[in-house]
């Protein structure tokens, strides 16, 4: 009995981890995300008045972007296409050339010390993320 107890809890534990991984995703609209994101950033490079106008075009910008890909990729799920190694490429080279551009926007708003510091961001970003993503590899395995 005292097994059961102790399965049941530890059920319940996991499956109640599993529902806060990330509550807010689905419950925010692409403007409210591009809101907080803003405020984020905004805190953690200390911007001006001026920047802050300045990054609100550009997230809003690429929020757009991102909600179109997203209602596209989901448009290519529901018809069960897959993209051409061709337009596979296409997609890549487009999304690392957006990459780009969003980082020379950012390199020309933000002076020296705050895009060292975005920089640094994005690469503790970028590693938070591929340790998610490969822990939800090793669970689906």
């Amino acid at each position: 009995m005292r097994t059961f107890v102790t399965l049941f809890i530890l059920t319940l534990s996991f499956q109640f981890s599993q529902a806060q991984e990330n509550p807010t995703q689905d419950h925010l609209s692409p403007e409210q995300r591009t809101e907080l994101h803003l405020k984020k950033i905004s805190m953690e490079l200390d911007l001006s008045d001026n920047q802050q106008k300045e990054l609100a075009k550009i997230l809003a910008e690429e929020s757009k972007e991102r909600e179109a890909h997203r209602q596209e990729k989901k448009q290519l799920e529901k018809e069960g296409k897959k993209l051409s190694a061709e337009e596979r490429f296409k997609k890549r080279s487009a999304m690392l050339d957006k990459q780009k551009a969003h980082r020379d926007k950012m390199k020309k708003l933000l002076n020296e010390k705050q895009f060292a510091k975005w920089e640094d961001f994005r690469k503790e970003h970028r590693k938070h993320h591929k340790q998610r993503k490969n822990q939800k590899l090793k669970i689906k395995n």
